[in-house]
């Protein structure tokens, strides 16, 4: 039906007919059927039946409702299938998860009800694992999302989850979720974490490194996942070994034959900040103290390179760091020595001494903090050695004798601690990051 047509109707029969209603109310576009019932009107009032055409057209919208009322009562008696399958080709062995009632494919996930389909995502997503926290207890789930040709994952809080105004944070991450799809999402996942128990993988995970759990140590144990990435991604990807180990112990073996003593007590401490744990020994500090531009911060870099990459902003960090800041990342590192070059570069923030800075680093713990539902937040806590370097030594007579027994302080030979100290720092920025993995193999293997 169209409007030129209604414009030629010439008698009210005809304009009354089924064959031009059912013709206007079997149009699905909304605006061209009421396009199509004002032109029928204004043929009415010409042809003098407007009143009786009102009449007809509230039937047909009346007898129009009660159609899609049965259909719905229809609808709601007819069961929604509930053993669907997952299609997402995520696994390699090529299995599925049950998903229940939703429909969820490479083109994303739908659900259905009496009214009709709804998306809960317009692309796949899906739980892959989920982790328990060996420190708190607390759940993080590993998700998966197909988006941009490739399969992405990342790891957050159970929580987010569960929640439809915290889901919506993972659009930051690139879930394709908004307040309006909030709730199916959250609906879709819990779904699917409660109908395949025992089917999504289980893991612990952990938020520090060293050991975990006796003899377990992180980062090297696969098993255990560290669930901290998105806050210290740098730090994590440090750790990622690189080069020759040959050419690293090469240059080692170099740097000892040249009988400084700086490197090695470096490289000493480094190694023993692993032991501290076992051994139950409280955390201290190494400093190394002597003239600038002799190369301490050469000798720094090289016993982080038993561990990292000693590169700028890499392992070592930087004193002009908050205190709270330095406290979280020795909380992460854990059992690993931190590295802090350079303390003179703090010497305003700390009139007189260094003693609450020492007392800090050497606590093992950081300050009790409430949370928004006045309960503790987990203290962060840490069992490692600290090396530094400065102009002058750490300790004076001033400083309190709980303080001084936390240092061993070195004062640095004359002259330069390395003949070539360009050609170290090149070797170790390439070469890095295997000596602490055999280390720890070889404290597991040891019969205690």
């Amino acid at each position: 039906m169209t409007v030129e047509k209604i414009a030629k109707i010439d008698s009210v029969k005809k304009l009354m007919s089924d064959d031009v209603l059912g013709e206007i109310f079997d149009e699905v576009n909304d605006i061209e059927r009421e396009r199509l019932l004002i032109a029928l009107r204004d043929k009415a009032m010409e042809l003098k039946c407007a009143t009786k055409l009102d009449k007809l057209i509230d039937a047909y919208k009346r007898n129009e409702r009660k159609l899609l009322s049965e259909q719905r009562k229809a609808a709601r008696r007819e069961p929604l299938p509930t053993d669907n399958m997952t299609q997402f080709d995520y696994f390699d062995d090529g299995h599925e998860l049950q998903c229940g009632a939703w429909v969820a494919d490479m083109n994303g996930v739908v659900g259905f009800d009496m009214i009709g389909s709804h998306i809960a995502c317009y692309h796949p997503i899906l739980i892959t694992k989920t982790l328990t926290n060996a420190e708190t207890g607390n759940e993080k789930v590993r998700l998966a999302f197909y988006k941009g040709f490739k399969w992405r994952e990342i790891t957050v809080d159970k929580g987010v989850i569960a929640s439809s105004t915290k889901i919506v944070t993972l659009a930051d991450k690139g879930v394709a979720v908004t307040t309006e799809s909030a709730k199916l999402l959250v609906r879709f996942l819990s779904d699917l974490e409660n109908l395949n128990t025992g089917i999504i993988e289980r893991g612990i995970s952990t938020s520090k490194f060293g050991w975990i759990e006796d003899n377990r140590f992180m980062p090297y144990d696969e098993s255990i996942e560290f669930d901290a990435k998105d806050r210290f991604r740098d730090l994590y990807e440090s750790l990622e070994p690189s080069g020759s180990y040959e050419e690293w112990m090469k240059l080692m073996l170099e740097i000892r034959a040249g009988g400084r003593y700086e490197p090695q007590l470096y490289m000493a401490g480094a190694f023993a900040s692993i032991l501290l744990k076992p051994l139950n020994v409280l955390p201290f500090i190494l400093n190394l103290y002597g003239e600038t531009g002799k190369g301490k911060t050469v000798a720094i870099m090289v016993a982080a390179s038993i561990w990292a990459n000693p590169g700028e902003n890499r392992y070592i960090t930087d004193p002009n760091g908050t205190t709270v800041a330095i406290e979280l990342r020795n909380d992460v590192l854990n059992n690993l020595p931190i590295m802090i070059d350079d303390l003179s570069k703090v010497r305003e923030k700390y009139p007189g001494d260094f003693t609450d800075l020492i007392y800090h680093l050497c606590g093992g713990k950081g300050k009790d903090r409430s949370n928004v539902n006045l309960g503790l937040n987990r203290t962060t806590s840490w069992q490692n050695v600290c090396l530094t370097n400065i102009e002058r030594p750490l300790t004076n007579e001033q400083m309190k004798g709980g303080a001084i027994n936390r240092i061993l302080d070195f004062e640095m030979d004359d002259g330069y601690i390395f003949p070539n100290g360009n050609k170290v720092v090149s070797i170790i920025g390439k070469n890095y990051g295997y000596a602490g993995r055999e280390w720890v193999n070889i404290i597991q293997n040891m019969k205690v």
